[in-house]
């Protein structure tokens, strides 16, 4: 199995830590590693770091060589312009089939946190096979609350050439519901958050580039001879910088008719705010989460984290106090969704030496 990891995400949600410089993904959140190094290593058994490939900015390359040192440089690619995941996850599958015509091909998230990793393994195993069957196969994981930030799967009839394994057809993909239908999704059984991650036969993931999306296969593969050569990155720009910059999701996901799904107890989440990151952290004061010097008298529920510089709290519940050194976030836990619209605001302002 090859395994693709996509880096490329800008994380403003995570302001102030994650900045434009770098970004969520190259900082150590959950525990002492950074998320794209955590990532790469949940896959190490599976697959050798020979076979990681990485698609991240071209502004960031240089950071994601050093913190994936034993990954080969040239299997890391740095975007010229945002992608999009749809022209993305296509350059990395035409890397892979240069190698291995017919290998199967893992994609994953550099900013994913999993708490059950033998979960993960077994569901990754579990759908290189079925993808053998199915035109391709995505992790799919049971919803624990009423995301509407998420996409969701609504499972099919079961894949009757894998059972007993529980492996399903895709009935078909509902993007980020309102909270009343989100809360109908977690109560009946067939309905699954989207995390993304997926597993294909890299020739089927081409061949559905080929019959849905043609003009992009054709500039993909006219990358491909290009690769690992100086001329990548200017063939790059050159055949894909006039092509549309689309989700995979709406391009290849939607209008595929044989993709399958794979229920997995990942203990995922996608540390995309403030509070998600509150929940995936174990309490280490009371009811709050703290990193750095701080002392607090009726503070309750609250993530602080901060430096050097104390930081104290009186009579307060259910805050994200964020101090990054050059700037402190203080925001309701609730409201950490809209910290993408604060960075906004900061552009808009003129503040850009903080992004």
């Amino acid at each position: 199995m090859y395994a693709v990891i996509m880096a490329g995400g800008a994380g403003t949600r995570l302001w102030p830590i994650s900045r434009e410089a770098r970004p969520k993904q190259l900082h150590a959140l959950v525990t002492n590693k950074p998320m794209i190094r955590e990532t790469v290593d949940r896959l190490v058994p599976l697959v050798s770091l020979e076979d990681v490939f990485v698609i991240t900015s071209a502004a960031h390359r240089a950071q994601v060589c050093e913190l994936l040192a034993d990954v080969p440089s040239e299997n890391i690619v740095g975007e010229p312009f945002p992608l999009g995941t749809m022209l993305a996850v296509g350059l990395a599958a035409v890397m892979v089939a240069k190698r291995d015509p017919q290998a199967t091909m893992l994609v994953a998230w550099s900013d994913s946190h999993i708490s059950e990793p033998e979960n993960y393994f077994a569901s990754l195993l579990l759908a290189s096979r079925a993808c053998q069957v199915a035109d391709g196969v995505i992790i799919g994981v049971k919803p624990t609350f009423p995301a509407t930030g998420y996409g969701y799967i609504l499972m099919g009839d079961e894949v009757v050439e894998l059972h007993p394994e529980r492996v399903y057809w895709i009935d078909r993909f509902i993007e980020k519901p309102d909270l009343e239908t989100a809360k109908r999704f977690v109560r009946r059984w067939g309905y699954l958050w989207n995390p993304g991650i997926s597993v294909w036969r890299v020739d089927k993931l081409l061949g559905l580039y080929k019959r849905l999306r043609p003009r992009d296969y054709e500039a993909l593969m006219a990358v491909q001879p290009y690769l690992n050569t100086p001329e990548q990155n200017d063939a790059i720009a050159r055949e894909l910088g006039s092509l549309e910059k689309i989700a995979i999701d709406y391009a290849i996901y939607e209008k595929a008719e044989r993709l399958a799904v794979v229920p997995a107890d990942l203990g995922w989440s996608d540390i995309g705010t403030w509070a998600s990151l509150k929940d995936a952290l174990e309490n280490n004061c009371g009811t709050n989460y703290v990193r750095g010097e701080h002392v607090g008298l009726f503070t309750e529920n609250c993530l602080v984290l901060g430096h050097d510089r104390l930081i104290a709290t009186l009579g307060v519940s259910d805050l994200v106090i964020v101090d990054a050194g050059d700037c402190i976030l203080v925001a309701h836990r609730d409201r950490s969704q809209e910290v993408k619209d604060l960075v906004e605001l900061l552009r808009k302002c003129g503040k850009e030496q903080y992004l």
